[in-house]
């Protein structure tokens, strides 16, 4: 196990980014591909001073929860769509957990007993179609935790 990741009693992992990041400072550009609320781009912004930061998110109210949370850091740029290794849409899982969204069942990746509360579809990028599209071509950091890819 990585020196990073603490287990909890409970079984669970917890992945220190900050100790990872301090390695690979300066980060001029970050991806956050499913930032869920924003949490970790507003840390990495605090502690690490990205000059351009892309977020992606496929859950539409966690969209619009991070959009504003985010608003107020000029740097950041959000994606409302899926990442996976395919381009396309595909059918998107919201739980009653808003970390635990997926284009996987929740019961087929992570609990069986957590409630799918909705599900819709959802447009899905490949990161390198994203970054062409978007005429991207370097990044020092990406954040993935895509459950669903």
């Amino acid at each position: 196990m990585d020196r990073h990741v603490k287990t909890h009693k409970d079984g669970s992992h917890h992945f220190s980014i900050e100790q990872d990041l301090s390695k690979i400072t300066p980060i001029n550009t970050m991806m956050d591909i499913g930032c869920n609320l924003g949490d970790t781009i507003v840390n990495a912004i605090g502690e690490f001073h990205p000059k351009k930061v892309y977020g992606f998110e496929a859950s539409r109210g966690n969209f619009l929860a991070s959009k504003v949370k985010l608003s107020i850091f000029p740097e950041v740029e959000l994606f409302h769509t899926a990442v996976s290794d395919f381009d396309g849409t595909a059918k998107f899982f919201i739980t009653e957990d808003h970390g635990c969204n997926s284009m996987l069942k929740p019961r087929d990746f992570i609990n069986p007993v957590l409630k799918t509360i909705e599900e819709y579809e959802v447009p899905v990028t490949r990161v390198d179609t994203w970054a062409k599209k978007c005429r991207r071509n370097r990044g020092r950091l990406c954040k993935d935790r895509c459950a669903g890819c």
